[in-house]
């Protein structure tokens, strides 16, 4: 599990595997939310690598941190709409909900979309690249990262030229997080599904395109 920038993707991804990734627009956290939340983890963090000497533990600890600091992102997301928050327009909602299907089958099985106002979580399996034969990649297998930006890239274009304006749209980070099992997967969907309940948006944002659920 990791913030990430796509510049140094990919982290975890194991061919074939399922993901949670939740994208979210440039403007939708203040910068001083941002360094207040990067300094609290990042002193989390020291401690725990000063402190824990057995490699293990040292991991779980970590890896609890970053659940942690997600939660954190996810709850100012949520609970604190700020900047444009551009998906409130269907239509625009409606341009990452197709970007997102257009590739499904392709570069993976969608699970679980949710469009929020401000960011987008997005559960898919890889599977869709993995020869059903022999069960190994295909050839042609296109990464995690790969496809996140062609996503990005594509919808970027278009709402910009929807809205009129130009400029950077998406955060360049993503957190993304590798499930790895069914429990773990159903577990991130009921999530996915709860979101725009949880943060009190209204019925749209439980409907298509906002939202969606595959098997």
């Amino acid at each position: 599990m990791k913030i990430y920038s796509e510049r140094n993707l990919p982290h975890i991804y194991p061919v074939g595997g399922t993901f949670f990734i939740t994208f979210r627009l440039a403007d939708s956290l203040p910068v001083n939310i941002i360094r207040e939340l990067e300094f609290e983890y990042n002193e989390e963090l020291t401690v725990i690598t000063k402190n824990e000497k057995n490699i293990s533990k040292r991991k779980v600890l970590i890896a609890d941190l970053k659940k942690r600091k997600f939660g954190k992102y996810d709850h100012q997301l949520d609970s604190k709409p700020y900047g444009n928050c551009h998906m409130r327009d269907t239509a625009i909602a409606q341009i990452i909900y197709d970007k997102i299907m257009e590739y499904d089958k392709l570069y993976y099985n969608v699970i679980s979309i949710s469009i929020m106002p401000n960011h987008v979580h997005l559960l898919v399996d890889t599977s869709a690249q993995i020869d059903l034969k022999t069960g190994l990649p295909l050839k042609s297998y296109v990464q995690v990262n790969k496809w996140m930006n062609l996503i990005k890239g594509s919808t970027s274009r278009s709402i910009n030229l929807h809205l009129g304006r130009t400029g950077k749209l998406w955060a360049t980070e993503s957190y993304d997080h590798y499930a790895r099992d069914e429990a773990e997967v159903l577990r991130i969907r009921e999530y996915i599904i709860l979101n725009p309940v949880k943060a009190g948006l209204e019925i749209k944002f439980r409907e298509m395109p906002y939202m969606y659920h595959g098997h």
